[in-house]
């Protein structure tokens, strides 16, 4: 059966097709614009062609559109696929991480030209030999980093050699807010937040990193930039409260959940501010040590590939600098998380690990 996707404003989910869509006694829930869903039956009454998902809900044919296959690339195992270009020493190939993403080739050809990546992180490696197509941006000046967070980061990113980004053409700022010896710094925050307040153009502001609340009014005055932020991972999606300042209404929240986590959990209710969510992989990206490449895995680079989707689709003129077009666009290139009443899964990657 093929996969749908709503195209009026609003549609309702039914429990079952009616004769009559005026008839409201079934109605179980609301998607909207962009919602899609994979059909597996279709029924046909007088009031038109209906489609059933997964869940046992009934759409109104009238209200959606039968999507083209789509060839796709994509590994079948992608953490197998990233662990066969690097076995934790050394590369044996580029690893492109425009794999991940299910999304047409004229959005991923665009690679993120004209739009600005401001990573506030650590300092970002000045290495000669991690190489980026567009000089980086370094307005606040603070010595050689203390950890290759930020760097690892900026690779997954923006990435030219030995590593793809997946935006390769986008300008990074480094707007880092610990010292040379990786403390945080009130002052490197402030002077972060007034740099972004002042930049003019289209920027997507990358934090994965945990900052003090007392900046809750500065980041939530923030205008015309989009925000993505790491929220956690696993049993810490379940908290109450998300971290900061992911769990501010004008962030787009990003977690990841492990293979383990996942089967254990399949319908455990996680925190209603949460965003998106992908897979916990064991990503490859630029290092501080010999090898220049080394792996980690954790909600803070689930964000930076989030980041260097939505310059993709900030390139393909898909979005603007509004937040919720950004998360109308990213719905529309995501997949449903198993607990379908609670978030929607930005799940690139088919299958999950």
């Amino acid at each position: 059966m093929p996969q749908l996707q709503v195209i009026v404003p609003q549609l309702n989910k039914r429990s079952f097709p009616v004769e009559d869509t005026a008839d409201k006694s079934n109605i179980t829930g609301v998607v909207f614009n962009g919602f899609r869903f994979q059909g597996i039956a279709q029924q046909t009454n007088s009031s038109g062609t209906w489609f059933q998902d997964v869940n046992g809900s009934f759409y109104w044919g009238g209200g959606v559109t039968i999507l083209p296959e789509i060839a796709r690339l994509v590994p079948e195992n992608a953490q197998q696929h990233i662990d066969n270009l690097f076995n934790g020493q050394k590369l044996t190939g580029k690893i492109d991480y425009n794999f991940l993403l299910n999304t047409n080739s004229e959005i991923k050809q665009t690679n993120g030209k004209g739009i600005t990546v401001a990573i506030v992180d650590h300092p970002i490696s000045k290495d000669k030999d991690l190489k980026f197509k567009n000089a980086i941006i370094r307005p606040i000046d603070v010595d050689h980093p203390a950890s290759d967070h930020a760097t690892f980061i900026a690779g997954l990113i923006a990435g030219v050699s030995d590593i793809a980004g997946i935006a390769t053409d986008v300008t990074i700022v480094e707007l880092p807010i610990r010292d040379e010896n990786g403390f945080p710094q009130t002052d490197l925050i402030k002077k972060s937040i007034d740099f972004i307040n002042s930049f003019n153009g289209p920027m997507i502001v990358n934090i994965s990193q945990q900052l003090p609340n007392q900046f809750k009014d500065d980041i939530t005055s923030i205008k015309n930039k989009i925000i993505v932020a790491s929220a956690g991972k696993d049993n810490e999606l379940q908290n109450q409260e998300l971290i900061f300042p992911a769990l501010l209404p004008n962030v787009i929240a990003v977690g990841c959940i492990s293979n383990d986590f996942l089967n254990l959990n399949s319908t455990a209710p996680f925190n209603n501010r949460l965003d998106f969510v992908l897979p916990d992989l064991n990503y490859a990206s630029y290092s501080m040590n010999d090898n220049k490449v080394s792996s980690d895995s954790g909600d803070s680079f689930a964000s930076a590939v989030v980041t260097g989707t939505i310059a993709l689709l900030f390139s393909a003129g898909k979005i603007n600098d509004t937040l919720s077009n950004a998360r109308e666009e990213l719905m529309k290139i995501s997949q449903q998380y198993k607990d379908k009443t609670n978030f929607n899964f930005l799940n690139p990657i088919i299958p999950v690990i």
